[in-house]
């Protein structure tokens, strides 16, 4: 590990070019002001030597930080259960469409809308202030948006998240070491976490699914559209991601789980000679789906309800996909899916897996990247059960759907800090 002076010298080179970039380019400076921008250096338009050096601020910023806590403060400031109330508190009662943006509130009005004594509601909101930067007080009881809350207020997809992630991730991570112990190496998906938290025998899925939680199901498909549209993860990605130039004209490709279609869509608008078949579970989301299609590849996208937990209807495809997929199953379930696939394989037919990949340990280029794989694979875990994979464990997937799945290569997916792609072939003769 680097030595403090390591770190604040290298801290002070890194936030003079920021500095000077941002002088330069009239950029604004970081801040939490209401008038701050959501992204401070947006990576579309901002070079990659000042993108690294804004990371390693942050790398060497946190470790700093971290260094000069000592392990016993370090462990007595980090570990806080209560740091999420305050977010889970102003999301509940919405208070950051209490009052418009640009203008004042207090501590009396706030509660009135919430509910809830004003004690309390002063408690979380100074909480929230400090601890997230979640509205700010300028003077003794005034209360107003601070550049978080202007964009929770403005922003529905970023509320959606907090909320979702302090009334349902929140609990389910609570239950999920308490389902380790009850469920000793189970791969069931309603084994997890999440089924303990809502004291049901479903998997999440299953549980959104029943009748009385449509709004919850509803929040939970507005978080995940929300996700997949971040620029890492966008459909545009898989543009160069895979030789699709290399399918040949009329070549089809079906997109297994593909819910709203976004990547074959993007994908049929880049490469015309291909034919893509859209899979989902949801006939709601089918349905919605094909309404809102593109007139320009109407022709050439379709839409299908189907299970892939039962046998693949569409044979001899040149490409099945799954993008994000695998990783909300466990290796038992994970295998249910390539077997099925089976059935409708030709000779020569790949499987094109689209997931987040777990490098070796000690690989990443620096610990907030590894921080985040971490936190991806055990939020499978409390959810369903499940868990990301390295290399490794996809191959084994593949041998254990079939000898014949043989796998090909693996690289990151261009522009993703995220997934990557894998790709299996059929060597078996034509299903």
């Amino acid at each position: 590990m680097a030595s403090i002076i390591d770190l604040s010298t290298r801290i002070a080179t890194n936030t003079t070019l920021l500095n000077t970039y941002l002088t330069e380019h009239n950029l604004p400076f970081p801040s939490f002001d209401i008038s701050a921008p959501i992204d401070l250096l947006p990576p579309s338009t901002t070079p990659p030597e000042i993108l690294s050096a804004r990371q390693q601020i942050i790398n060497d910023t946190s470790a700093l930080h971290n260094l000069l806590l000592g392990p016993r403060e370090h462990i007595m400031s980090t570990y806080q259960p209560i740091s999420m109330i305050s977010p889970k508190a102003i999301t509940q009662f919405r208070l950051v469409h209490s009052f418009p943006v640009g203008s004042e509130t207090s501590f009396s009005a706030l509660a009135a809308h919430a509910g809830i004594s004003q004690k309390h509601l002063t408690k979380l909101i100074r909480h929230g202030i400090v601890a997230h930067n979640l509205f700010a007080e300028p003077k003794p009881g005034v209360i107003v948006h601070s550049a978080a809350t202007k964009l929770l207020a403005e922003n529905e997809g970023i509320h959606n998240w907090v909320e979702y992630a302090t009334h349902e991730h929140w609990i389910a991570s609570y239950h999920a070491v308490e389902a380790m112990r009850q469920y000793p190496g189970s791969g069931e998906p309603n084994n997890s976490g999440f089924s303990l938290a809502n004291q049901t025998d479903k998997s999440m899925f299953g549980f959104y699914s029943t009748p009385g939680n449509e709004k919850r199901l509803e929040r939970f498909a507005k978080v995940m559209r929300f996700i997949t549209r971040r620029p890492e993860l966008g459909p545009e990605l898989a543009v160069d991601a895979f030789d699709w130039k290399g399918l040949p004209e009329g070549g089809k490709v079906v997109d297994v789980g593909g819910s709203h279609g976004l990547v074959s869509i993007e994908l049929s608008k880049n490469f015309s000679q291909l034919e893509f078949v859209v899979q989902d579970l949801d006939e709601s989301v089918v349905r919605g789906a094909e309404s809102k299609m593109p007139e320009e590849v109407k022709d050439r996208v379709k839409f299908m309800v189907h299970d892939f937990f039962t046998e693949q209807p569409v044979k001899g495809a040149d490409v099945y996909f799954l993008r994000a997929v695998l990783h909300n199953w466990s290796d038992e379930y994970a295998v249910r899916i390539l077997r099925n696939l089976i059935p409708g394989l030709k000779r020569g037919s790949k499987i094109v897996v689209n997931d987040v990949v777990l490098a070796d340990v000690g690989t990443y280029k620096d610990k907030s990247a590894e921080l985040w794989a971490r936190v991806s694979d055990l939020t499978q875990v409390v959810l369903q059960n499940s868990g990301d994979r390295e290399i490794g464990d996809y191959i084994k997937l593949f041998e254990a759907a079939d000898e014949r799945l043989k796998y090909k290569e693996a690289k990151p997916m261009p522009g993703s800090t995220r997934l990557w792609i894998i790709v299996a072939e059929w060597e078996g003769t034509d299903s």
